[in-house]
């Protein structure tokens, strides 16, 4: 598994991170959806796919997906960066959108810092208690060779995505130049985008940002919860990762009463970072 490392303290990556429990992708992908399989170990992750082709029989899960706006994300700006992690996050975006950035990262040159936000932002989620009612007494099929890895000697989680985040607008902005004429030839930087002919608009509100609008939301964040799997593949359990405190206070005092919670999400880096996915085959 490869990350970019981001700041500490940046408010959007706080708040994918606390609040949604999300990790954030190097390159933002459609095909990312909610109830996709990752596997991750210790220094790998792999995208697998969707779930239930990986799950033994005809199984419809027939889980619906709602959406909902992220005023709280839209819209809200980054840390400011050095140029050079600036350009290798720029990079990683445009190719979710299917541009290559070396031409457009020319264009930056005399900018030393530059900041993020995105646009449209959309939250795509299926309901925790759902996902697990459905796959109550389900099967992962051990003799599907996409399914392979979690049953050989390679300690791979078995990780459902329950939520993306997605935008169909991503902005960078020039914060500090060391050239104090510094602007950015948006015209250029359209026609460059033009020709890759991908539906992609360029806009600006001033000579110092670049809005790039794609066609499609693709996914730039997702969170994921691990279902624990027997020797067969049976699926077992989707529990926390961590103790509840609340929890043991009222059995210690004899309450019979049952407390419900979800269970929470995986980060697959212990640092704010961007993912890229291994290819495990």
């Amino acid at each position: 598994m490869s990350f970019l490392g981001l700041c500490d303290g940046d408010p959007i990556v706080n708040a994918l991170r606390d609040v949604f429990g999300a990790n954030i992708v190097r390159v933002p992908e459609e095909r990312i959806k909610p109830l996709r399989v990752v596997a991750s170990s210790d220094d790998k992750s792999s995208f697998r796919g969707e779930l239930t082709p990986l799950l033994k029989g005809n199984v419809a899960l027939n889980i619906p997906v709602t959406t909902s706006q992220m005023a709280d994300i839209s819209g809200k700006r980054s840390r400011k960066v050095n140029i050079d992690l600036g350009l290798e996050i720029l990079d990683g975006f445009l190719k979710g959108f299917g541009i290559t950035s070396a031409e457009i990262g020319i264009k930056f040159q005399g900018a030393s810092e530059v900041s993020f936000s995105f646009k449209n932002v959309v939250r795509n989620y299926i309901d925790i208690g759902l996902l697990g009612k459905a796959l109550a007494g389900q099967k992962v099929e051990k003799e599907n060779p996409a399914a392979r890895i979690f049953f050989d000697d390679t300690d791979y989680s078995f990780l459902v995505i329950d939520s993306v985040i997605t935008s169909s607008d991503f902005l960078i902005s020039v914060d500090k130049s060391s050239d104090s004429g510094f602007k950015l030839d948006i015209p250029t930087i359209q026609n460059i985008v033009n020709k890759a002919n991908v539906g992609v608009q360029v806009t600006t509100t001033n000579d110092y940002d670049i809005v790039f609008k794609g066609p499609e939301h693709l996914t730039f964040a997702f969170s994921c919860v691990k279902l624990y799997l027997d020797a067969d593949g049976t699926i077992m359990s989707m529990p926390p990762a961590y103790d509840v405190p609340a929890l043991k206070i009222f059995l210690a005092k004899k309450e019979t009463h049952v407390i419900e919670y979800s269970p929470d999400r995986v980060l697959l880096n212990a640092k704010p970072a961007l993912l890229s996915w291994d290819k495990l085959g």
